[in-house]
């Protein structure tokens, strides 16, 4: 018997039970149906989110902080007569209270040295001080109070907002982005005025980082947030001449020297700059961050800056000034060569002594969360497959029992039990192909309406908008889905198959 031959034969008995073979079927399009959506679904939400995190570079991103390690890892004797397991456990505790210790752990500060010792680890492209500092910016003779931050050229998150120019570029110098807000401020709004500033000249001033002004600003004007270049300098020089007019107070001698010992840090020593002050050519315009890039951003985003200097310039300008020398970074962004090195590269640095973040942890918990949420959805698909099986089990031993003449039929003529046995193998096979095809099929067009709802409802609560589709099918899936249904439908159709094979022909004939 040809194989051709088993197929038609296998069609035409499903089709001689329209009815049955077609219920039958329903309930392999169902199983398949909910299978495909549900790791669909599984999969596109998950590239959508690792593609959102992706847009600003921030998956090869680390965070560092200032941490501490222990002064000294001398040996700890636990005495008496205990066990091993209690001896270490002692131990640790001990380590553990005498590191608590203020006077057991040294400060890791975020030295330049430290910042260069970061960006020197393997797999580390840049490591970058997140500088954020206060000062003014003078452009046509009008000065502004600002806040100024740091930034590379490379740092995607900044270069997507640009509206006028460029960024900075990879030889820098002493360039300058400034935002829409800070040209407003100078009263620039059109866009021709807007791309006229980009090559022109703002004279940058950073106060030294002194908090006497700020402190007595607070003290006679509460309430007011700044102050201008002029007011701080005044201020500057009236708090010099503090502990001179203390002379001429009627405090007591003790209290003269309580006040005294209170300004002695308020006077500038002989020599130390009070502003840094470099002038910098305009290169770029950018714009504030959006809403949905606010919600889907991090470092980068959620400060609320006026201008973008170089780097290496404002690490320049920052320990020019004496006060500052010898100072630290509260923050440093470490970025590395690819995102699969980052969790070796934050266990370096952590290693180190210093505090990290970065967003590892949260995509192995959106991996977590999709790997769920996809099992338990398969997990209810496959329990509708194996009903459906199970349902193909029982149509085809009802099919059997009714074609039992015909099977002896067909062995009285020359078909062999392996005939017999291919002949309902294959019609399992084909319920198996036909459900697994149109369960895919409907899945796929489901997917357009599921994926206008999603992003809706997506839009509504989290303010997102994701770019493509959040079903995806790939091929492994439009392939394997069929396949695999096709095996399940034909395992289902084993046990009728081998009981049609085993009929006796003389037995069979006389079947009424």
């Amino acid at each position: 018997m040809r194989i051709s031959d088993v197929i038609g034969l296998g069609l035409s008995a499903l089709w001689q039970q329209k009815v049955r073979t077609s219920l039958t079927t329903l309930g392999v399009v169902i199983g398949t149906f909910l299978l495909v959506l549900s790791l669909a679904i599984g999969q596109g939400v998950k590239v959508a989110v690792l593609n959102e995190l992706r847009r600003f570079d921030q998956v090869r991103k680390v965070l560092v902080y200032p941490g501490t390690k222990a002064k000294s890892e001398h040996a700890v004797t636990i005495k008496g007569d205990v066990g091993e397991a209690k001896r270490e456990r002692l131990r640790q505790a001990i380590l553990r209270r005498e590191q608590g210790k203020p006077s057991e752990r040294e400060a890791l500060r975020l030295t330049p040295e430290r910042v260069q010792e970061l960006a020197k680890l393997e797999h580390v492209e840049s490591a970058v001080p997140n500088w954020t500092r206060p000062g003014y910016v003078t452009y046509r003779g009008k000065e502004v109070s600002v806040t100024t931050v740091a930034a590379e050229h490379e740092n995607r998150a900044y270069k997507n907002r640009i509206v006028a120019g460029s960024f900075l570029p990879s030889d820098a110098g002493d360039t300058i982005v400034v935002s829409e807000y800070l040209l407003y401020r100078w009263g620039v709004v059109e866009d021709e005025a807007v791309e006229a500033t980009i090559g022109q000249t703002v004279l940058l001033e950073h106060p030294n980082n002194r908090p006497g002004a700020g402190n007595l600003l607070a003290l006679l004007n509460a309430g007011r947030a700044s102050m201008s270049a002029e007011e701080g300098r005044v201020l500057d020089k009236a708090i010099a001449q503090l502990p001179a007019a203390l002379a001429k107070t009627d405090l007591t001698r003790a209290e003269k020297k309580v006040l005294a010992r209170l300004l002695a840090g308020a006077k500038p020593d002989k020599g130390e700059a009070r502003v840094v002050r470099r002038r910098m050519k305009i290169v770029g315009v950018i714009r504030d961050p959006t809403r949905e890039e606010r919600l889907s951003g991090w470092e980068g985003l959620l400060t609320t800056f006026d201008a973008i200097v170089p780097a290496k310039t404002a690490e320049e300008m920052f320990f020019s000034v004496p006060g500052n020398k010898g100072s630290s970074f509260a923050q440093v962004t470490v970025r590395v060569d690819d995102e699969e090195n980052l969790k070796g590269v934050q266990k370096k640095i952590g290693d180190m002594g210093h505090e990290t973040y970065s967003l590892a942890e949260v995509i192995d918990q959106v991996r977590f969360n999709v790997l769920i949420v996809s099992f338990l959805t398969a997990f209810m698909a496959v329990v509708a497959l194996v009903v459906a099986g199970l349902g193909i089990t029982n149509t085809m031993l009802m099919s059997v029992l009714e074609r039992t003449r015909e099977i002896g039929v067909m062995k009285a003529v020359g078909a062999r039990d392996r005939h017999v046995l291919g002949l309902f193998l294959v019609e399992g096979a084909l319920i198996g192909a036909v459900g697994g095809g149109l369960g895919v099929l409907l899945s796929w067009l489901a997917s357009f309406p599921g994926d206008r709802v999603a992003k809706a409802l997506v839009g509504k609560h989290a303010g997102l908008q994701f770019e493509g589709s959040l079903f995806l099918f790939s091929g492994w899936l439009l392939a394997g889905a069929p396949l695999l249904v096709s095996a399940l439908t034909i395992l289902s159709a084993v046990y009728p198959a081998r009981r049609a094979a085993r009929v006796n022909p003389i037995a069979a004939l006389r079947h009424e």
